[in-house]
């Protein structure tokens, strides 16, 4: 049985050891694949009946190739976290419209803002005013994140934004000064993380060294994120969560793959392992 790992080889290399290690202490033969020299001719690295395939890498850095030998490995007899085989060659949109077409908590969300100033004054109050939050999309730990507290601020940043080429998403603030994170695998929470948001700084997961500590968090939580992960068809996801002065939770974001190191860190739970163990019950259903 091999682990067809679709990565490239300096990225995440923590996330990369745990699952290499998870392998070997079960037998599993971990195949490495670097996307940016996959041949799409070698029939030797076509995925057995029972295999298992797993992409680590979902950066838009390398050009979508991941995604490509990905869809090119996948068949129907090979074990994945997705919901189905269906579902595994598909591109969803983004999951704030797969979530607000489940009706799921989420802030109030705007998608590919206009430069229209009269529709961008109508979408920043639809959003509860300001602050507003402008998010450029690509970003990661917070970058491209912004807190917008004038229209004369938000008219000129999304100028600079649709200049670069730039998507923009409009959202609501929620005032929190701490965020969730939670790995759900296979129907169930394993593991779960509360970043604090740095001094004078309103993100929460910004910067390379954040601020995490272990927490176990309500049903409701737990329950919102077991949601996000399912209804975007996936078994396996990192969510984020942000909790208002009242209690109530809002999805903000749902990463998949997702770099599991550092809640694995801080939890001392062995998420690599139990990743590879949901595979290997996958796998069992076509051999």
């Amino acid at each position: 049985m091999k682990l067809f790992y679709i990565s490239p080889p300096r990225r995440n290399p923590n996330a990369t050891a745990s699952i290499k290690k998870a392998c070997l202490d079960r037998g599993v033969d971990f195949t490495p694949i670097n996307p940016s020299v996959f041949d799409l001719t070698d029939t030797s690295l076509t995925p057995a009946p029972g295999d298992m395939l797993y992409r680590a890498s979902n950066s838009s850095s390398d050009e979508g190739l991941a995604k490509t030998v990905e869809r090119w490995l996948l068949h129907d007899k090979v074990a994945t976290l997705y919901s189905s085989y269906e579902r595994s060659l598909t591109q969803y949109p983004q999951s704030y419209i797969i979530h607000h077409k489940h009706k799921l908590s989420i802030p109030k969300t705007v998608w590919n803002v206009p430069r229209n100033r009269e529709l961008i004054n109508k979408y920043a109050d639809y959003v509860g005013g300001f602050p507003v939050i402008i998010k450029a999309t690509g970003g990661s730990h917070g970058v491209g994140v912004m807190k917008i507290d004038s229209r004369e601020s938000l008219y000129s940043i999304i100028d600079y934004l649709y200049a670069s080429d730039t998507k923009v998403i409009m959202r609501q603030f929620i005032d929190s000064r701490t965020s969730a994170r939670l790995i759900v695998l296979d129907g169930k929470v394993i593991a779960s993380i509360e970043y604090s948001a740095p001094k004078d700084d309103f993100r929460t997961n910004v910067g390379r060294k954040p601020v995490v500590k272990e927490k176990e968090f309500s049903d409701d939580v737990n329950e919102l994120a077991i949601k996000a992960v399912s209804s975007m068809g996936y078994k396996f996801g990192g969510v984020d969560i942000l909790i208002d002065e009242d209690g109530k939770p809002y999805i903000v974001e749902i990463n998949f793959p997702c770099n599991f190191s550092r809640a694995a860190k801080a939890t001392n739970i062995d998420i690599a392992g139990q990743l590879v163990d949901c595979l290997m019950k996958e796998s069992k259903k076509y051999v």
